[in-house]
């Protein structure tokens, strides 16, 4: 045998859970071997500490209260009827990690993308007008109000989005499911959509204000283009990103409510 093995005494019997006034010689005791502590257990990427995990047959076997609470359930037992009892808490209020984690993720979502639906105005509508502006012949005016748009609302927009996924890594932090793989994955995906909004954003700026300063002036094709593609590119990635987001935010409450959900998402 090997040696991390050890042989414990665990006492099954049928008859126990009908009674329990019965002798101890109806009791049917079941000698097996058991592997202690052979895995680390964690919940929603909480190691889960001070129980005892035992494998037997290929077999994992864990106390039931102990991840059964740490899920969000109540367990009660029965004496009386020798019977145990797991249920959902229903009290009005959250009690679920992933739970509280899904409401809150949902929420910060759902801010991105209107965030995201937001910034489409000042891309497009304030490079227009900016630039009829400037074939009228008021080139410093029109450089000077675009110029106050990307240096204003852009601007802002993009310390809303940085706050954001600040936000969203704060919450996996706070419940501890930063280094669970669903959650983590979601982050990384948020962080890179909006890492490349802000930085179509700032080419988007950087082109139009050349354009605005220079190109306009000079007849310079070349900078047109530039600035043409820049608003194409970044327009596009608002709109595709602020439905991705909408998605995300669906899924996650969905995950929350339930098929009920689609109520108010029809």
């Amino acid at each position: 045998m090997p040696k991390k093995r050890k042989m414990f005494i665990i006492f099954l019997s049928a008859i126990l859970l009908l009674t329990p006034a019965i002798t101890v010689f109806a009791l049917n005791w079941e000698p097996i071997y058991v592997l202690r502590n052979s895995i680390t257990l964690y919940i929603n990427g909480t190691k889960l500490t001070g129980v005892s995990l035992f494998e037997n047959e290929g077999t994992t076997y864990v106390p039931i209260r102990d991840v059964a609470e740490n899920l969000g359930y109540d367990v009660s037992y029965d004496e009386k009827n020798q019977r145990g009892y797991i249920t959902s808490k229903n009290n009005g209020t959250v009690s679920s990690v992933t739970t509280k984690a899904n409401l809150m993720l949902s929420m910060l979502y759902k801010e991105a993308q209107l965030q995201l639906i937001a910034m489409v105005t000042p891309t497009s509508g304030a490079s227009n007008t900016a630039l009829t502006q400037a074939y009228m012949g008021d080139y410093e005016g029109a450089y000077a109000y675009f110029k106050g748009v990307s240096d204003g609302s852009l601007s802002n927009c993009i310390q809303i989005l940085t706050d954001i996924t600040e936000k969203y890594n704060e919450v996996l932090k706070k419940y501890n499911l930063q280094n669970t793989t669903a959650y983590k994955t979601k982050y990384d995906a948020l962080r890179a959509a909006l890492d490349d909004v802000k930085a179509k954003t700032k080419s988007f700026s950087e082109a139009t204000l050349y354009f605005l300063k220079t190109g306009i002036q000079t007849n310079d094709v070349s900078s047109y283009r530039d600035y043409q593609n820049a608003l194409v590119n970044l327009t596009e990635m608002l709109t595709t990103t602020a439905t991705r987001f909408q998605n995300e935010s669906n899924s996650l409450m969905s995950a929350v409510v339930g098929s009920d959900y689609s109520i108010i998402t029809k």
